[in-house]
């Protein structure tokens, strides 16, 4: 089994679960305060609790879109060679065609 083959399947088996649990997770908490300020809309009483639990419920739904987007947006950028298939399960192809890296600047002004 090579490297690659356990990062795709611990991103198959492992992240991408997660992000959809927690994404759920916050669209039923988006949910429950909807439920919560309709009840409390329809008895007159205080709102305050279901706008606070729609409005987390928002937020962590951007949250866990967002990471998505940006994995995909790192590793797009820095062609790290994970890629994603149409299934959803994912695959690691190391980059070897680099010949010439650049050690990067020299801050310190020695030649080490």
């Amino acid at each position: 089994m090579s490297v690659g083959d356990v990062v795709g399947r611990f991103t198959t088996y492992v992240i991408d679960p997660a992000l959809l649990i927690l994404a759920a997770a916050g669209f039923f908490f988006f949910v429950w305060g909807l439920v919560v300020f309709l009840m409390a809309l329809a008895q007159g009483g205080d709102t305050k609790d279901g706008k606070q639990h729609m409005l987390y419920g928002v937020v962590g739904m951007v949250i866990m879109f967002s990471v998505v987007g940006i994995i995909a947006l790192i590793n797009n950028t820095f062609n790290f060679g994970v890629n994603v298939n149409q299934s959803g399960s994912a695959s690691y192809t190391p980059n070897t065609d680099i010949t010439n890296i650049n050690p990067g600047v020299n801050f310190f002004g020695s030649n080490q």
